[in-house]
């Protein structure tokens, strides 16, 4: 049983760790989104490294929408804006450059609704 466990703890660690590379990646490339990786590393650090999500929870710039999300389901509204706008800019390109391609257009313009839908219908702090 104890193989089990430290085996789950390792898979939890591994991604939590996959996750915050690509939340870091994303703060330096604006086509990588920073936060929803970060959320996904907190998750996995919660599930049994808690040293690793509080340090991940307590980020100076991004920790206070970390904790938002995870304590009360809440986008602040300024980060619902640039989610918002960043969707609209980084789909803009390729729905563009897709004219040619009706399915993957129409399948670029649903995710990006989808995405907006979703933001824009979570409760605001």
């Amino acid at each position: 049983m104890t193989s089990v466990r430290s085996k789950k703890q390792w898979i939890t660690l591994a991604a939590g760790h996959f996750f915050m590379a690509l939340g870091i990646v994303g703060a330096f490339l604006p086509i990588i989104p920073t936060v929803p990786f970060l959320l996904l590393a907190a998750f996995f650090y919660n599930k049994g490294h808690p040293q690793f999500h509080h340090k991940v929870m307590n980020l100076p710039k991004i920790g206070p929408i970390l904790r938002d999300w995870e304590q009360h389901k809440i986008i602040r509204s300024e980060a619902k804006v640039g989610a918002i706008f960043m969707i609209m800019v980084l789909f803009a390109w390729p729905i563009y450059f897709a004219r040619q391609n009706t399915p993957f257009m129409v399948m670029l313009i649903l995710m990006s609704l989808a995405l907006i839908t979703f933001i824009a219908l979570v409760k605001s702090k």
